[in-house]
C-alpha cells in the first residue's frame, strides 16, 4: 500500500502539471486518444503471444501498449501539426485538427484491439481473462521499483515543464505569437505530445486506459475555475490532484472492494463541482453587491 500511495501520488501530480497544458491548449481528448491506443496495444501482445506466448502477462502486454500509445501519439502530434487553433478545422499541407486526428486514431485503436482479441481467441481455443486489469488497472501489486520509476518519471515531467514554462505557457495560449517570439514551435509541440504520452503510459498501469485521461481534465480544469494567475492555478491543480489521489487511495484502504481508480476521479469531480459552486456563489454575491449600489 505504500508504494502504490507513492507511486500513485508521484503520477497524480504529474497529471495535475500536464492538465493545465491540456486545458489551455484545447486537448481535452488527446488523454482519451493516447489511452484507448492502449487498447489496440493490448490486442497487438495478445496476437503476438500467439508466437510468443510470454506477451500474454500483465507486464509484456503493457509494455508493448506502451510503445503503441506513444507511436500513437507521434502519429496524432504529427497528423495535426499544421493545425495552430487548439481544436481547429483543416489546415493546410495535409494537417486536420487535433480533435479529428484523435477521433482517427482512438476509431482505429479500437477497432484494431476488437479484431486483434478476436484474432487470438480463434488461434489460441480462449478468450482474454482479467478485463478489469486493462481498464482500470491495480495497484495491488506495485514494487518499489515500480514507485520509483512513477517518481522519476514525474520528476521529469515537472522539471521539463518548468524548464521550458515559458515558451510552453506562449504555445498553450497562442502558437502563431509564440512562433513570432521565436519559441520552437514545432520542438514544443512534439515535446508536449510526447510528455502526454508518458504520462498516461505510466497512469494506465494503475488506474486503467479508461480513467487515466480523467486525471489529465479534471485537476487543471478545477485550478483554472478558481484562478487565472500561473501560479496560483499550478498550486490548485497539484492540490487537486494530489489530494484526490491522497483520498482516492485512502478510500480504498479502508473500503478494500472499492478499486483506486473510480474513487480518485470521483474525488477530483467533486472538488470540480466544488470550486464551479464556489465560483457561482462569489459571482451571485458581487452581482447583489453591485444591484444594491445601482
Amino acid at each position: 500500500m505504500f508504494w502504490a500511495m507513492v507511486a500513485t501520488l508521484a503520477l497524480g501530480l504529474a497529471c495535475s502539471v500536464m492538465s493545465i497544458v491540456v486545458i489551455l491548449r484545447g486537448w481535452s481528448f488527446l488523454g482519451e486518444g493516447i489511452s484507448h491506443a492502449g487498447f489496440g496495444g493490448v490486442g497487438t501482445a495478445f496476437v503476438l503471444s500467439l508466437l510468443v506466448p510470454g506477451l500474454r502477462d500483465s507486464q509484456p502486454a503493457f509494455a508493448v501498449a506502451a510503445v503503441f500509445c506513444l507511436v500513437t501519439a507521434m502519429a496524432i502530434a504529427r497528423l495535426s501539426r499544421g493545425s495552430i487553433a487548439p481544436s481547429g478545422s483543416s489546415a493546410a499541407g495535409g494537417s486536420i485538427g487535433s480533435d479529428a486526428a484523435i477521433g482517427v486514431f482512438v476509431a482505429a485503436s479500437l477497432a484494431w484491439g476488437f479484431v486483434a482479441f478476436q484474432w487470438y481467441a480463434q488461434g489460441s481455443g480462449k478468450g482474454v481473462a482479467s478485463w478489469e486489469l486493462y481498464l482500470f488497472g491495480s495497484v495491488d501489486d506495485v514494487t518499489r521499483v515500480d514507485a520509483l520509476a512513477s517518481v522519476c518519471v514525474s520528476a521529469a515531467v515537472m522539471l521539463i515543464v518548468a524548464l521550458l514554462g515559458r515558451q510552453v505557457l506562449l504555445y498553450c495560449l497562442d502558437p502563431t505569437m509564440a512562433q513570432v517570439s521565436g519559441v520552437a514551435v514545432g520542438m514544443i509541440h512534439y515535446l508536449l505530445f510526447g510528455l502526454l504520452a508518458l504520462v498516461v503510459i505510466a497512469t494506465m498501469w494503475l488506474v486503467g486506459n479508461l480513467l487515466a485521461p480523467a486525471l489529465l481534465v479534471l485537476p487543471g480544469a478545477t485550478a483554472l475555475s478558481l484562478s487565472r494567475r500561473l501560479k496560483t492555478v499550478m498550486l490548485l491543480s497539484t492540490g487537486a490532484g494530489g489530494g484526490s489521489v491522497l483520498a482516492g487511495m485512502l478510500i480504498h484502504g479502508h473500503w478494500t472492494f472499492l478499486p483506486p481508480g473510480p474513487a480518485i476521479v470521483l474525488v477530483n469531480f467533486l472538488l470540480l463541482l466544488a470550486a464551479r459552486a464556489w465560483v457561482a456563489i462569489l459571482t451571485r454575491r458581487g452581482a447583489g453587491a453591485i444591484g444594491s449600489v445601482s
